[in-house]
């Protein structure tokens, strides 16, 4: 009699744990052929292709993430840990309806999953459904207290006052009992200073986002000399000499918008009131440009060098086909838009490339008070990206190198129009008069009331963008004065 080998052999699970290892300390390159290599050997596997899914997902390839989770699905369909991360792929990838489909599929599989909660409120959230985004919250946490990422997103939900100091120092003392350098000990910090700004206890807020800024500090990687280096290179590239001749190369579209700017500089608001346009769409930070210089070396015949010395061998055939594929992009989300707004802030780096492929593109620069700006930052937990924003000094370094960049752009790019926050705080309509206009759009008065436009904000600024322009974030530094350190060298124009 032929006793088939269980497949799930010694040398299977071990190899299942080195796959494991490699995802838990982001490896996922190695931890996918591992994976991989196991469904060869074991077969159809639920198990493989869940954690394959999580791989992929960490990978942002969300369409092959969620073919690995309906595959696991297909095998125990009442899963709700898998129909959960299936609806976290279709969350991160822009695809809400189906996120929420998915996540209340899970809470009916099981109502005790916190995170399904969780993530079903975050995406209401973004959704401007306040009230709905609340009720999950408040049931993720009913059952599992300690899901302490909760609170960060909860606090958004309205503007704290000395009423709520009860509520203030319980979540304090759930702080006390979190080991202090724990990611959820940072959380809560970040979410705890946002409460205590709310309620003016400057000093109380600031120690805590201090605070949640030295766990951070230790997740992130910057180097200032690195980074100067790219500004150098990217200001002798795109010199006024290169674009006398290349800008007549670019692609003739005028679809694209690109709202750029440091973070927290009113990109998101901008977006929004573009966006309320019935011409226009806003895409949200759309991160193409960041993932095409990455590639740039290799589209040019495999250059050695990195972007932006690799700009030396741009040629029409690379040109066409980074404009068409950008403008692929657009159409896949707004086919009948007019305007589509990209207002991914740091796309500020690669104006330069931007503008050679799209000359006609509408471009417009944020810019608010440099130590308004900084302190923002640093209040605030990126989920991604922004390297320097957990130290004031880096948060300085990185500023002067953008003011660098900012100012060779504007000397060399013609149709860059500066939003100035402040400026739109104190004159709103006629500023968004001027938004319309440069973005080459028939005035509609339905822009002066962007608070009311319906759609889903993924950003840090979701639920400020829904309110009415205010005056409240204007000179906020002067609040933080005495804690200010190195921010303080930065100018207040």
């Amino acid at each position: 009699m032929h006793v088939s080998k269980n497949p799930w052999s010694t040398d299977s699970r071990a190899l299942f744990e080195q796959a494991l290892d490699r995802l838990n300390n982001g490896r996922f390159r190695e931890a996918q052929q591992k994976l991989e290599s196991l469904l060869g050997i074991v077969g159809d596997d639920a198990t493989l292709f869940n954690a394959l899914g999580v791989v992929f997902y960490q990978l942002m390839r969300y369409d092959r993430a969620i073919e690995q989770f309906q595959n696991a699905r297909k095998i125990i369909p009442d899963s709700s840990d898998i129909v959960c991360n299936l609806a976290n792929c279709y969350q991160d990838s822009g695809n809400e309806q189906q996120a929420i489909h998915y996540y209340r599929k899970a809470i009916s599989m099981d109502d005790r999953s916190a995170k399904a909660y969780y993530g079903l409120g975050v995406v209401l959230l973004n959704q401007g459904e306040k009230e709905q985004a609340g009720r999950a919250f408040d049931q993720a946490l009913k059952i599992n207290p300690a899901l302490i990422e909760v609170h960060q997103h909860r606090v958004k939900l309205k503007r704290y006052t000395k009423s709520d100091r009860a509520e203030l120092v319980g979540l304090q003392n759930q702080l006390q009992q979190l080991p202090e350098n724990s990611e959820s000990a940072m959380n809560l910090n970040y979410a705890l200073g946002k409460a205590f700004d709310d309620v003016g206890d400057y000093e109380t807020a600031f120690g805590h986002f201090q605070a949640a800024n030295r766990v951070k500090k230790t997740q992130l990687t910057f180097d200032p000399e690195a980074h100067g280096r790219l500004v150098d290179g990217l200001i002798a590239h795109f010199s006024s000499d290169y674009f006398k001749t290349a800008f007549t190369v670019g692609s003739d579209d005028s679809t694209p918008v690109f709202v750029v700017g440091m973070p927290r500089s009113g990109t998101s608001l901008v977006e929004q009131i573009i966006a309320s346009h019935p011409e226009a769409e806003g895409a949200g930070e759309l991160d193409h440009f960041h993932r095409t210089v990455k590639m740039l070396p290799i589209l040019m015949g495999g250059s050695h060098n990195p972007y932006p010395d690799c700009l030396a061998r741009l040629n029409q055939g690379v040109i066409n086909r980074l404009a068409r594929d950008y403008l692929q992009v657009l159409d896949g989300l707004f086919p009948n838009a007019n305007r589509v707004v990209n207002k991914m802030p740091t796309d500020f780096l690669h104006l330069g490339l931007i503008y050679t492929l799209f000359p006609k593109a509408t471009l417009i620069h944020c810019a608010r008070n440099p130590r308004d700006t900084a302190l923002s930052i640093y209040f605030q937990n990126f989920s991604a990206g922004q390297n320097y924003a957990a130290s004031r000094s880096q948060i300085v370094e990185y500023y002067q190198q953008y003011q660098r960049v900012m100012d060779h752009w504007q000397s060399v790019i013609p149709n860059l129009l500066t939003v100035r926050y402040e400026a739109l705080t104190k004159k709103p309509e006629v500023v968004i008069r001027q938004i319309i206009q440069h973005a080459d759009l028939d005035w509609d008065p339905v822009c002066l009331n962007f608070f009311e436009t319906k759609r889903s904000i993924a950003t840090a600024s979701n639920w400020q963008v829904r309110q009415k322009i205010h005056s409240r974030s204007v000179e906020r530094w002067k609040k933080y004065q005495p804690f200010l350190g190195p921010l303080s060298t930065l100018s207040l124009a």
